[in-house]
């Protein structure tokens, strides 16, 4: 009876519970200490692996993207815009069909690769005179992280400006697209756009300047006649 007095509710007697709660205190204690760094370790492996998936599958869709941009890419030179567009289910690699440029956007817009497509399909709904279509792919293509596919891209937005008669918009996307392109001649093409568009809107402040910059500074570019041209045409002395 003494000894059923001194069981606790549970029904042990108080010398091992107590010795339990001790037990119990320092495992709480060792697994306390080392949670946070059980917790970093398990999220560092996820995000590892993580990582490394998504540059695997980063470099399976870039390698997928280029071979079926290959494949198109003869439609392209060819001027066969629809088919570059739509793809061609009569030409076969093996068992598979020429897939066209709007659907190597759909499925690879995120990679390097995918962003050519885009500039590519932008540029064929262009030649159909097809500007709002060509204007979303155009949109795509100017986050390649190519310098030249953006100065692409932003003169490409700059003529579909220009068809809606925003010249002053234009105007501006040509002249970003001049200072992203590394290639002289090309720099001197985008800034006579821009000058050209400028004068149009009768801007002569900003057509000048940009008309004076081919002169001095793409002396050997075949814009140079223009821009001369053009610095008459608005009443400037050419030096």
């Amino acid at each position: 009876m003494e000894k059923d007095k001194n069981l606790n509710e549970e029904g042990f007697e108080p010398e091992i519970n107590e010795s339990e709660d001790i037990a119990n205190s320092e495992t709480g204690f060792s697994i306390g200490k080392y949670k946070g760094i059980l917790i970093i370790v398990a999220v560092a492996i996820v995000v590892i692996g993580a990582v490394w998936f998504f540059r695997y599958k980063q470099e399976q869709d870039s390698m997928r993207a280029s071979v079926l941009l290959s494949r198109v890419s003869p439609y392209i030179e060819s001027a066969d815009y629809q088919k570059a567009l739509d793809g061609d289910p009569s030409m076969k690699y093996g068992s598979e069909s020429v897939v066209g440029l709007v659907k190597i956007v759909n499925e690879f817009e995120g990679t390097d690769q995918g962003k050519i497509a885009a500039l590519h399909a932008a540029s064929a709904y262009v030649a159909l005179n097809k500007y709002s279509e060509a204007k979303k792919y155009f949109e795509i293509s100017k986050n390649s992280p190519s310098k030249e596919i953006q100065a692409g891209s932003h003169a490409g937005l700059a003529a579909c400006s220009e068809n809606d008669g925003k010249l002053s918009e234009a105007a501006e996307m040509y002249e970003k697209a001049s200072t992203l392109s590394e290639v002289e001649n090309v720099k001197a093409r985008y800034l006579t756009y821009s000058a050209l568009c400028y004068e149009k809107v009768n801007n002569k402040e900003n057509a000048e300047k940009h008309f004076r910059q081919i002169v001095d500074f793409y002396k050997n570019s075949e814009f140079v006649p223009i821009a001369k041209s053009g610095l008459i045409r608005i009443g400037t002395v050419i030096e």
